[in-house]
């Protein structure tokens, strides 16, 4: 049985992940606010003695701060991501990281990218994305990068404000529900999302 050392294991897609595959690999889910395993990514000592004694054969990257504030996203998304680079060298594991298409800006071509693409975030979120990118490639390790816009899907270990939940609650509640017709993009179900870490994997 593989084991996999899963970043972000009470966010949305983290944790769908860990649900859906739990029987199928040994999985040791780390977040600052999971109470089982809390483990700052800042803190590169204590990530580097989890990393050593579980000794995984692949990692999952889905931890970040989701914020338009710079203050706020900058120095945690890069430095999480440093942290963990450092840590998968000590015996080259491979990282899955859960990326953005906020990489690419979001806007020109309406979600119609290529992952040949040029860079051009436009948010402070979005250019941490692109630091982290390039540090796993700059690091020689295995990697696998999935550029998605927004996560849906049902997940009840998640119980956070997520657009997609919400909106159902409204409609099953009888509230009105006011849609946007001016932003676009392309949902992607974390179920799927988490097949094709697995098919990777595999």
């Amino acid at each position: 049985m593989k084991r996999i050392l899963l970043t972000g294991s009470t966010s949305f897609l983290g944790s769908k992940f860990i649900e859906m595959f739990h029987s199928v690999y040994e999985i040791k889910g780390i977040s600052k606010s999971d109470p089982d395993n809390p483990v700052d990514l800042l803190d590169i000592d204590a990530l580097s003695r989890v990393y050593k004694e579980f000794n995984p054969d692949i990692i999952i990257h889905t931890a970040a701060i989701v914020d338009q504030d710079a203050n706020k996203v900058k120095i945690p998304n890069i430095l999480s991501t440093k942290n963990l680079v450092e840590v998968a060298k000590i015996r080259n594991t491979p990282i899955i990281f859960s990326s953005s298409e906020s990489v690419y800006g979001g806007k020109e071509q309406k979600g119609e990218y290529s992952e040949n693409d040029p860079y051009k975030p436009r948010s402070a979120y979005g250019e941490t994305k692109v630091e982290s990118e390039k540090i796993i490639i700059d690091s020689g390790l295995s990697y696998l990068f999935t550029r998605c816009h927004r996560y849906v899907g049902i997940n009840k270990k998640y119980n956070k404000a997520k657009q997609f939940p919400d909106t159902i609650k409204l409609l099953q509640s009888g509230n009105q529900v006011i849609l946007d017709d001016h932003k676009l993009f392309k949902p992607c179900l974390i179920n799927h999302i988490s097949d094709v870490y697995r098919y990777y994997i595999e």
